[in-house]
């Protein structure tokens, strides 16, 4: 089952979705615009190998947000503009955080990483996402840890 392109782009009234498992595809844009989404579901485990560009782009009711595990690419602006994001969770298998995914996303503060020091050092984060590499980092292992 795909979400396509745009799909439920600025879907004003939109503030909860829970995506299933069976999801093998989040198209770019998919949820961008929707200003109300507070609450967005997504699987343990996602068929999915990224997150599209733009795909959440001003959310800016999303405080929290867990990446599930597989997902290795986070698109091009993925989460820009996401205000009120807090809090996000990143898998272990995440790779490769393209440009401006976090622009714009002020409040982040905390990140999760549920993989290694040395899995975090290996991901490559292109320019404009100086927020998420600004925010305390644990990992799932050390919660108490704090990764530089």
């Amino acid at each position: 089952m795909d979400i396509d392109n745009c799909a439920f782009q600025g879907c004003l009234g939109l503030t909860e979705i829970i995506i299933p498992s069976t999801v093998t595809f989040i198209g770019d844009w998919a949820f961008d615009g929707c200003f109300g989404l507070k609450v967005l579901c997504l699987p343990q485990q996602i068929r999915t190998k990224s997150l599209g560009d733009f795909i959440f782009r001003s959310c800016v009711s999303l405080a929290e947000m867990t990446i599930p595990n597989g997902v290795e690419l986070i698109g091009w602006g993925a989460f820009q503009g996401c205000v009120s994001l807090k809090y996000i969770s990143l898998p272990g298998t995440v790779r490769y955080i393209r440009k401006d995914a976090f622009h714009g996303c002020a409040s982040l503060s905390r990140i999760l990483f549920r993989g290694t020091p040395q899995q975090w050092e290996k991901i490559t984060i292109e320019e404009g996402n100086g927020v998420l590499t600004a925010a305390k980092k644990y990992t799932q292992r050390t919660p108490l840890l704090r990764l530089t």
